[in-house]
């Protein structure tokens, strides 16, 4: 797979390094928008899901340069409630189809997510109870 488009925690620096256990370069991330989209936390956890919302645009990185082994990882950080589907994104003025995790099933939200102030409110939390190398923890709802 030649690209992943991330919009949740992934987008944390130091939860992507910690996930696939290696460094990521500067070069391997590309801001990227997934238009049709909106990030949503996820109700009772710290990470969220993207789902479709007429006219809102859903922000994240291009996650390039995975090997396939990067892949089984994310696959099972991610765990049994996500899968990898495509997607179409634009970064710049270029459209790719890239890869996303989608919910197998609707979650229940509970209201937008955004990074910026889940890094200061919720990063810890997660760190604590929802992040797992074998599959983030799955909400009491499912």
């Amino acid at each position: 797979m030649a690209h992943l488009f991330i919009y949740g925690t992934l987008r944390d620096r130091e939860v992507c390094e910690k996930v696939l256990g290696r460094a990521v370069s500067d070069a391997d991330l590309r801001p990227a928008f997934a238009q049709g989209f909106a990030t949503y936390k996820v109700a009772d956890v710290s990470y969220p899901c993207l789902l479709p919302s007429l006219g809102a645009k859903a922000y994240g990185f291009i996650l390039s340069n995975l090997s396939d082994d990067d892949i089984g990882t994310l696959d099972l950080f991610e765990g049994v409630n996500y899968r990898r589907v495509p997607i179409e994104v634009t970064s710049g003025d270029e459209t790719i189809m890239s890869e996303y995790y989608r919910p197998n099933e609707l979650l229940q939200t509970d209201g937008a997510w955004d990074l910026a102030i889940w890094q200061k409110e919720g990063k810890a939390a997660f760190l604590g109870e929802d992040f797992k190398a074998e599959g983030i923890r799955i909400p009491s709802h499912v």
